[in-house]
């Protein structure tokens, strides 16, 4: 339990890009609301363990399901709700390309940012899952780090120069440099990323003050972040009626850049 709060007490100060902004979740709270409307209590499953989702969905007489493949994540998460001991608030550890639950059981499928935690190779195999856990005519709803067209991949230098110019917040900062190590396959390393902050902290071009920003954010991991085109061409596969949601904030400019997809599994 000590460890548990010794972790959550870290994560608590970690915001966007990693959590949800209040603006993207009040868009969540949206197609929770259409879903309640459709369902008197609906069954809804979450990839990943974000709280403040899974607080939103029990909120709203939802029995909310969370599946991760990181029991420390899963039982962090857990402990930072503020629903944790409600009896329709269930946590399984699994993975989301082989979820070992039923088909065709779930009105709604929520996530945040599951597939940026993913390399693009996954995505498929996750999408496919969801589709066979949802209903026929269930939603699914996620935000997804991704690219415009018109997109370029930034250098750290010019990334750093503008923050401490105060042209871009912190936020927007640790939001477009996750993509300075953006390969061919649109496919981020957090660890290669954090090398380099590494390296730079080392040569005195980052103060702590700085790298106590970055650190949270580093892992050994990798990140997608493809073009907007190509995940609304891979999910159009799968589902209908796909669109994208953006929300919006006065400080951190790049939560504009998420989407937040929504779609419909087909009735038939």
């Amino acid at each position: 339990m000590e460890k548990l709060k010794e972790i959550a007490k870290v994560l608590e100060q970690i915001g966007f890009p990693a959590r949800p902004t209040k603006n993207q979740l009040l868009l969540y709270k949206e197609v929770i609301c259409k879903t309640v409307a459709l369902h008197k209590s609906p069954n809804v499953l979450v990839l990943g363990a974000t709280p403040e989702l899974r607080d939103l969905c029990i909120e709203h007489n939802c029995k909310t399901t969370a599946i991760s493949p990181g029991k420390m994540a899963l039982q962090t998460m857990t402990y930072m709700m503020k629903y944790k001991n409600h009896p329709d608030n269930i946590s399984i550890e699994n993975n989301w390309s082989n979820m070992l639950i039923s088909d065709k059981i779930h009105d709604l499928v929520l996530t945040d940012m599951a597939l940026t935690g993913n390399p693009c190779e996954k995505h498929e195999p996750i999408i496919k899952e969801v589709h066979r856990v949802l209903k026929p005519g269930g939603f699914f709803f996620l935000r997804s780090f991704d690219m415009l067209e018109h997109d370029t991949k930034p250098e750290l230098e010019d990334l750093l120069t503008k923050w401490r110019k105060k042209e871009i917040t912190a936020g927007d900062f640790l939001y477009l440099s996750v993509k300075v190590s953006l390969d061919e396959n649109h496919n981020i390393s957090q660890a290669k990323n954090f090398e380099l902050f590494k390296k730079y902290y080392f040569e005195g071009k980052f103060t702590t003050e700085e790298v106590k920003h970055i650190k949270p954010y580093a892992s050994e991991g990798t990140m997608s972040c493809p073009h907007r085109k190509d995940m609304i061409k891979l999910f159009s596969t799968f589902f209908e009626d796909v669109s994208i949601r953006f929300a919006k904030d006065p400080v951190i400019k790049s939560v504009e850049q998420d989407a937040l997809y929504f779609m419909r599994k087909p009735k038939t």
